[in-house]
């Protein structure tokens, strides 16, 4: 029988469910990177950089880039990649 599981800050932290594309934007923000050197190397337009920059604040409750990157590197904000199931 397992022990049972003690939650820790992490498990209750609010988490957000993100696309591929979103997680791949996310990665480029928090490198720092502006909306039109991620549409350069993601191959998408600015305006579809904003669309997911914006649902990525959104969804982690975000006000600024700094902001959502503290809630991700502080655990304030788990991230949940949504993948089709594979078939």
């Amino acid at each position: 029988m397992h022990p049972p599981h003690e939650e820790t800050a992490i498990d209750k932290a609010p988490h957000a469910v993100l696309t591929a594309r979103e997680q791949q934007v996310l990665n480029a923000v928090m490198r720092g990177e502006r909306n039109h050197e991620i549409a350069q190397s993601l191959q998408i337009s600015v305006k579809t950089v904003e669309y997911h920059r914006a649902a990525l604040m959104r969804k982690a409750g975000a006000r600024t880039a700094a902001d959502l990157a503290a809630r991700v590197l502080s655990g304030r904000l788990r991230i949940v990649l949504n993948t089709p199931p594979v078939t």
